[in-house]
């Protein structure tokens, strides 16, 4: 009976001796499991990150920009072809950093007959060919997208443009000065200097580099 409570003690003292090790292989297995969603966070906040390549506060990132597609094409088509690819460029890359995007463009240019006439005259040298989109086509897939907004062919359609802008608080992407509108405003009585200045604060020139927009880098979204 002695040799077995010493057997008992002996089996007791050794657990005893074992259970630090448990206790301390325990929180140290624990300690590396956090790591690999730590990693995965990192991984997420990287492939985010471009989307806030644009220097502005977060709210700033869903202005609505208002797209003069005839100027956006006409400049992506070196003032030769009315490129409707430029439209679509430009389109995604508002779309990519967060921004809702829409374009106005007179409806005659989509409609096929008149388009199709137009550009067997001018093949002729009958008509400018800068104002024959070049992809119909894809500039209807833009309107079935809700991104493209045809005007009244007898409308002015820049003031669709900058109209829209003012009333949702957007901006205006063009290389147009809108020396006519300003004008236009100034003969219906309205005041052209208060224009001249909201076109100042909202109005975003731009370039190309082959298919890659480049909005002036000096603008800063009005506040």
């Amino acid at each position: 009976q002695q040799h077995q409570q010493h057997q008992h003690h002996q089996h007791h003292q050794h657990h005893q001796k074992l259970a630090p090790q448990q206790s301390t292989a325990g929180p140290a297995h624990r300690v590396r499991n956090p790591l690999p969603p730590q990693s995965q966070q990192q991984q997420q906040q990287q492939q985010h990150a471009p989307q806030l390549s644009l220097a502005q506060p977060q709210q700033q990132q869903r202005s609505l920009i208002v797209v003069d597609v005839p100027n956006v094409s006409l400049r992506h088509g070196k003032s030769k072809v009315f490129s409707s690819r430029g439209a679509q460029i430009a389109f995604r890359y508002w779309q990519q950093a967060g921004h809702r995007v829409v374009g106005f463009l007179p409806e005659f240019h989509l409609n096929y007959d008149k388009v199709g006439s137009t550009k067997r005259a001018a093949e002729l040298g009958l008509r400018d060919p800068k104002q024959i989109p070049d992809d119909v086509p894809l500039l209807r897939r833009l309107e079935e997208a809700g991104l493209l907004v045809l005007t009244p062919p007898q409308d002015y359609d820049d003031s669709y443009c900058i109209s829209y802008a003012k009333q949702h608080g957007g901006c205006v992407l063009s290389n147009d000065m809108y020396r006519d509108h300003v004008e236009a405003v100034g003969k219906r009585g309205g005041d052209k200097q208060a224009t001249k200045q909201w076109l100042r604060t909202h109005l975003i020139s731009f370039t190309f580099l082959c298919d890659e927009l480049l909005p002036n880098p000096d603008f800063v979204f009005p506040t």
